[in-house]
């Protein structure tokens, strides 16, 4: 069962702390206080989607006869598996329907 842990005020975190913990980065943004912003929700799916993606493209390459694939497609179940179980519900149509529609032969 994949696990979300909500943010709550009273938690002993600040908000940015909690997002940090999620994955997300800081950004440079001069417009925004102290120069820095947290990335936004779709900035963060896109470059999840781009790691899958990435990911997804290495383990379904064939590497020629007698050569021991790397990451070979059993490691791309894994992977997603424990996607699935570290990311936000409302996060994994996005993500782990990029790397169905690249590994989908």
């Amino acid at each position: 069962m994949p696990k979300y842990y909500g943010w709550r005020p009273s938690g002993g975190t600040t908000q940015e702390q909690y997002f940090e913990l999620l994955g997300y980065q800081q950004m440079d943004d001069a417009k925004a206080p102290g120069g820095k912003r947290m990335e936004s929700e779709d900035e963060y799916v896109g470059r999840m989607s781009a790691y899958v993606l990435l990911y997804a493209a290495i383990v379904q390459v064939e590497v020629p006869p007698g050569v021991t694939h790397p990451h070979p497609l059993e490691h791309g179940w894994m992977y997603i598996a424990q996607l699935l179980n570290s990311l936000q519900p409302n996060r994994y149509i996005a993500v782990v329907g990029g790397c169905h529609a690249n590994c989908g032969w």
